[in-house]
């Protein structure tokens, strides 16, 4: 496994935003969930910089993460009121139960940012959405998997536009074993 340096973002000049959004207002909500379907979201947005120039937004897009990624999350433990309602808390908030009162942000980690980003990208790597489908094990009828490609594409043509095709290839190689 490969060791990606922490300086990758400041590398190739880029910077991440990031704006947490509550469970319930998440693209994964749902009524009534069960405490482990819920999930931290956040809209980030990576821009590029450039000496003596304003950063420029490269693209905006939703990111989740899965209740291990909340602070109070354990795997062992068995869920009782308390442990639930933190995670519910966590999910709602986006900030970490066990510092309440200090008010401490859960932040996503820029690098797992960057390589789920990178990942997507590759879509632009196909000549097309059944290829891209038959690569990643979705159904080439589903509307929904249509919907994930052209979302990766765009992710993807606003990455390869910003940086270009020698940067991405370079960023793709670094995070491929992430």
């Amino acid at each position: 496994m490969s060791t990606v340096p922490p300086t990758i973002l400041q590398d190739f000049n880029l910077f991440l935003e990031t704006r947490f959004i509550p469970y319930s207002q998440s693209r994964n909500a749902k009524p009534n969930p069960k405490f482990d379907e819920r999930s931290l979201n956040w809209e980030v947005s990576l821009y590029h910089t450039t000496p003596n120039s304003k950063p420029r937004l490269i693209l905006t897009s939703p990111y989740s993460a899965g209740i291990g990624g909340c602070p109070s999350y354990s795997p062992s433990f068995c869920p009782s009121i308390d442990y639930v309602n933190d995670i519910i808390y966590e999910t709602d908030t986006g900030y970490c139960v066990k510092n309440r009162y200090q008010k401490t942000k859960i932040e996503p980690n820029s690098i797992t940012i960057l390589w789920s980003l990178v990942l997507d990208s590759d879509a632009i790597n196909y000549p097309n959405f059944e290829s891209w489908a038959d690569s990643m094990g979705f159904d080439s009828d589903s509307r929904r998997a249509e919907s994930t490609y052209k979302q990766s594409l765009a992710i993807g043509l606003a990455l390869r536009a910003a940086l270009g095709d020698d940067a991405l290839d370079k960023l793709h190689s670094m995070l491929q074993d992430y």
